[in-house]
């Protein structure tokens, strides 16, 4: 009985590590498929179109949000309207990894020397 317990356990841990291999296996491979989400526009840089989500008046002061692991720009949503409210051209990029276009299939793009320049010509 115990074994059947046992077996059992075994074959859904199995199962559970093969999706999660998967799934971990996608994201680092990358995926360049995928769509512009409603609102963004994409903006080249380095080599690849950042999909980036810009709001207010260009004449405004501008103001670059970035955001973290394991965010994206949608984060900035509200904060984006408050600071245009307030006189502020707001931009938001979905970074290196996060942005369809922008997804590198080699995991040597994704070291910090190649992340610290990903938006700086934005």
């Amino acid at each position: 009985m115990v074994l059947k317990y046992v077996a059992g356990a075994t074959l859904l841990v199995l199962f559970l590590l093969i999706m999660a291999y998967m799934y971990i296996n996608k994201i680092v491979v990358g995926s360049n498929t995928g769509s512009l989400p409603d609102g963004y526009t994409l903006v080249e840089a380095n080599g690849h179109a950042f999909s980036t989500k810009i709001s207010g008046d260009d004449q405004d002061i501008p103001v670059i949000l970035l955001h973290v692991f394991p965010e994206s720009s949608i984060m900035w949503n509200r904060l984006m309207s408050d600071l245009n409210k307030t006189g502020y051209y707001t931009v938001a990029p979905d970074q290196r990894g996060y942005s369809f276009k922008a997804r590198p299939e080699e995991i040597a793009e994704y070291q910090i020397s190649h992340l610290d320049n990903s938006t700086s010509r934005l």
